[in-house]
Formats: C-alpha cells, sequence, structure tokens
C-alpha cells in the first residue's frame, strides 16, 4: 500500500540520486510489489541518465543490473546497453577477475546476444588465459562451459592455451 501511495515523480527523484545497480536492485525488489508502477518508473528515468550510471559501475555490476532490470523491461534495457559502447565495456571487463566477467558475460547475452558475442570476442585470449590461470579447474571448467554458449571458436582457443600452459 505504502509503495502505491508515493509518486512516481518522487520515486523517480531517490533514483536518480544512486548508483546504476542500486537502481536495480531497488527496482527489481519493487517489481513484486507493483509490476506496471515499477515498469513506468523505469521508463521515467531516461535513458542517459541510465547510461552515465552504468558508465560509472564496474563490468560485473552493469550485467546484473541490466539482468535485474531486463526482467522490468527488456526493450529499455537493451536500448541501455546498446548505447554503452563496447570498447568501454571491455576495458572494464579487463579491470574485474575470470568469474566476474563469465557471469556478466552470460547474463549479457539474454539481453543482447550479438554485442555481447563482440564483446567477448574483443577481450584477447592472451588476457583471458592470464586471468583463467588465477581460478580454480573445476571453476575454469564451468567458466568455459558458459562462454561455450557465447563463441565455441574462442573459448575452444582459451581452452587450448590453458591445456598448453599446464
Amino acid at each position: 500500500m505504502i509503495y502505491q501511495e508515493l509518486t512516481n515523480t518522487a520515486l523517480v527523484l531517490k533514483a536518480k540520486n544512486v548508483s546504476f545497480d542500486r537502481i536495480g536492485n531497488a527496482l527489481s525488489q519493487l517489481r513484486v510489489i507493483d509490476p506496471d508502477k515499477t515498469k513506468s518508473i523505469y521508463q521515467e528515468l531516461t535513458n542517459v541518465e541510465l547510461v552515465v550510471k552504468a558508465q560509472n559501475a564496474s563490468f560485473n555490476r552493469i550485467g546484473n543490473t541490466l539482468n535485474q532490470l531486463r526482467v522490468i523491461d527488456h526493450d529499455n534495457t537493451r536500448s541501455i546497453y546498446q548505447e554503452l559502447t563496447n570498447a568501454e565495456l571491455v576495458l572494464k571487463a579487463k579491470n574485474v577477475s575470470f568469474e566476474r566477467i563469465v557471469h556478466a558475460l552470460n547474463t549479457l547475452i539474454i539481453i543482447d546476444p550479438d554485442k555481447t558475442k563482440l564483446i567477448y570476442q574483443e577481450l584477447t585470449t592472451k588476457e583471458l588465459v592470464l586471468k583463467a590461470q588465477t581460478v580454480s579447474l573445476d571453476r575454469i571448467n564451468h567458466a568455459l562451459n558458459q562462454l561455450n554458449f557465447i563463441d565455441p571458436d574462442k573459448t575452444k582457443l582459451i581452452h587450448q592455451e590453458l591445456t598448453n600452459k599446464t
């Protein structure tokens, strides 16, 4: 009842003052209470504002937040994802762990498979192999299985490089 009584304007203003991941988390939780009102609030936030907030988030937080927002409005979320340049997403991916890269790519592929595949392809095999070497064997296997859905050829190269290193 309290949520329904709050105006969209007031909630949008509050959303403008928090980080990208907090917006995703809040809207995800509010969606359970009233999906229509939550979608309306999400649509009132401009893509420009959300893209700027996403640009200030880490790669894995972008993936997690876009995945939360996707459930509210897939088309709007895809539009935000497409406005983030591949170059900036690749740069952000280079600054997180192998597991976080894999997790983010695995969630982003649901939003836009083509864009996600391009991002994965732009990460060098060498960079990914170096990051993967710090992960346990069972986690590498799990990660490679996930990456295989994005681009089997690139994943095969990573697997071969990791096999040559041992």
